[in-house]
């Protein structure tokens, strides 16, 4: 048996001087703590991107959204912001820049910065999304989104009226209108004799010419009221671009966002071009005539001055509507004669 003196020697190497498996046990602790030390610093150092938009704004109204961007030791870096069609630029800080043609802001990432966009008419009652994406050398690109729902209903425009329906609804309510009226021409035929002069190809043309008749006597409206009721304005362009009207992404209207003056008062706005028939075919890059920064005239609708011209149409636009109309009048009358 040892003594009490050895029995206490012995107890305390036991409790207090490390084993083989405590050796490892301290190793491993240490290790990890190593490898924790060496996590935290790696996501300490990885770049950031936020962009945060409004969750729903009007059409033809400024906004706002905010991008924040930041790498580890101050690193250099770039930031780049996508625009999705009907959204346009209005202003961004200073040393940003604006791409027309790719549609797209580019800026340091070395602070947050603020982005003023609005959006064009044919935006209402979508959701359009924003992508950002910030570039570090030597480090992985980071991507960050936004989506901004535009109010309002898809509506039909007819300058004088605003009519509560999708145009995709009164299109088909149209067309079956249209085949109503010259298949009841057809069953006419059928219960006649065979010398009586027949009556559908009447109905036919008159369809025809009715469904050309409505765009162009709609634009000649507007073309009128531009000359004769719209005020003369003064414009800066603050962008340009190409807008799809709604559900017809290849069918880009020229359209701009405008810094207006008139009566002393000045406001943001989009404007495009009239519609007319003869104008439509080469209005696609018209836009282009209109370069950031220029100050052409342009007219203001004073009922709605959110409803801008860009130009007026040629005169020669101003008869396509009469002439449409009386070519619909002749067949009308010939069609109630052989009825």
């Amino acid at each position: 048996m040892p003594s009490n003196a050895s029995d206490r020697r012995w107890t305390w190497r036991v409790a207090f001087e490390p084993g083989p498996h405590r050796t490892q046990r301290a190793l491993r602790r240490a290790a990890a703590t190593l490898l924790l030390a060496t996590a935290g610093a790696a996501t300490g150092a990885a770049p950031a991107l936020t962009l945060h938009c409004p969750a729903q704004v009007p059409a033809q109204q400024p906004f706002d959204c905010r991008v924040s961007a930041g790498a580890a030791d101050g690193a250099a870096g770039s930031v780049a912001v996508t625009l999705p069609p009907r959204l346009m630029r209005v202003a961004e800080p200073p040393g940003w820049s604006f791409d027309v043609a790719a549609r797209r802001w580019t800026g340091p990432s070395s602070a947050a910065a603020t982005l003023t966009l609005i959006a064009d008419h044919h935006a209402r009652g979508g959701a359009h999304t924003l992508a950002a994406r910030l570039a570090v050398p030597g480090q992985p690109a980071v991507d960050a989104a936004a989506t901004v729902g535009v109010g309002g209903a898809d509506v039909i425009d007819l300058g004088v009226a605003t009519l509560p329906l999708p145009p995709w609804v009164f299109t088909a309510v149209w067309l079956l209108a249209m085949a109503a009226v010259v298949g009841a021409a057809r069953q006419r035929d059928l219960r006649r004799s065979g010398r009586a002069p027949r009556a559908w190809p009447w109905a036919l043309g008159v369809a025809v010419l009715a469904t050309l008749a409505l765009p162009t006597v709609t634009a000649l409206v507007d073309q009128m009221r531009a000359r004769l009721v719209y005020e003369r304005a003064a414009c800066e362009v603050l962008d340009h671009a190409a807008s799809p009207a709604p559900g017809q992404p290849d069918d880009g209207w020229p359209m701009a966002a405008l810094r207006i003056t008139a009566d002393g008062e000045t406001w943001v706005s989009t404007g495009f071009e009239p519609r007319t028939a003869i104008y439509r075919a080469s209005a696609a890059d018209d836009h282009l005539r209109f370069p950031r920064g220029s100050r052409p005239a342009c007219w203001v609708d004073p009922a709605r001055p959110e409803r801008v011209i860009l130009r007026l149409a040629p005169v020669a636009a101003l008869f396509v509507g009469p002439a449409v109309l009386a070519a619909l009048g002749v067949l009308g009358v010939g069609l109630r004669r052989v009825w």
